[in-house]
């Protein structure tokens, strides 16, 4: 069963019990599949995030370029920059 549940696991961000911020709740609830964007440019690693939640941070999810695995800082560097997870959602 526990692997029967990673397909839901998503549905259950929006439920009152989770501890997600608002917005990111709404997002998930009026996104569709076309609302999801495959990269890697924001860890390193291709991951799956929410096209609205990119372009809140100001940039064009039609027009983003690879991530640059030289250039990623994994520490708590504190830059301002949109971060995943913070900024961008998946």
């Amino acid at each position: 069963l526990g692997v029967d549940m990673v397909y839901m696991g998503t549905r259950f961000i929006a439920t009152q019990q989770a501890n997600a911020q608002p917005a990111y709740k709404q997002m998930v609830l009026e996104a569709a599949a076309g609302d999801i964007v495959y990269t890697n440019l924001f860890t390193g690693v291709h991951g799956n995030y929410l096209r609205q939640s990119i372009e809140q941070a100001g940039m064009d999810p039609e027009a983003l370029p690879e991530g640059d695995k030289s250039a990623m800082r994994y520490g708590s560097g504190g830059s301002s920059k949109a971060k995943a997870w913070r900024d961008i959602w998946g």
